[in-house]
């Protein structure tokens, strides 16, 4: 079962603003959602792992040469990125610093 967008787009696109995040608009995603950039840290919304459907995680990864490098995965897992915003802002913030 997905998870719901909740809040929505406008306290995603506050809470990445905050912590100093860019919005690039996300075409995969529709109006007013957003990809977030700080320097070449990344952060996007994936679809679930376990069904490769609709929205449950979010990915973080370096751009560098025009190539996303290292990713980030939750410890312990093969391939789960983050569940929450607020945890891969934070850590690609951490990392970019």
């Amino acid at each position: 079962m997905p998870r719901e967008r909740v809040p929505g787009w406008e306290a995603e696109n506050q809470l990445a603003k905050e912590l100093g995040f860019d919005c690039v608009k996300d075409a995969r995603r529709g109006a007013g959602w957003c990809k977030f950039v700080r320097g070449e840290w990344h952060v996007w919304e994936i679809a679930d792992p376990a069904t490769f459907g609709t929205h449950c995680y979010w990915q973080v990864a370096r751009l560098k040469d025009d190539q996303y490098c290292e990713h980030y995965y939750l410890p312990g897992c093969s391939w789960k990125p983050f569940p929450e915003l607020r945890d891969a802002l934070e850590y690609a913030k951490q990392r970019g610093e």
